[in-house]
């Protein structure tokens, strides 16, 4: 699932999140969850729930569209 990379940034920032505090929570490494936010690699439905979970956002407002514009909240890689 490709999350929208800027918005997720903006959100964590504007929460004074760290990457490596989003990072711990998702039992990921800091370098992996970069890899995220700099949309190098897709996650999957349940970790775009969990950050937008951690970030206090509704799903929809960190998930990539398809090619109709609309939110690919229910497409798993």
């Amino acid at each position: 699932m490709k999350v929208r990379t800027e918005q997720v940034r903006k959100i964590r920032r504007e929460k004074d999140f760290s990457q490596e505090y989003m990072a711990e929570i998702l039992e990921l490494s800091q370098s992996q969850y970069s890899r995220i936010e700099n949309g190098e690699c897709r996650v999957n439905f349940d970790k775009a729930n969990r950050i937008a979970e951690i970030l206090g956002v509704n799903p929809q407002n960190i998930v990539g569209n398809n090619k109709y514009g609309q939110p690919n909240n229910f497409w798993v890689n």
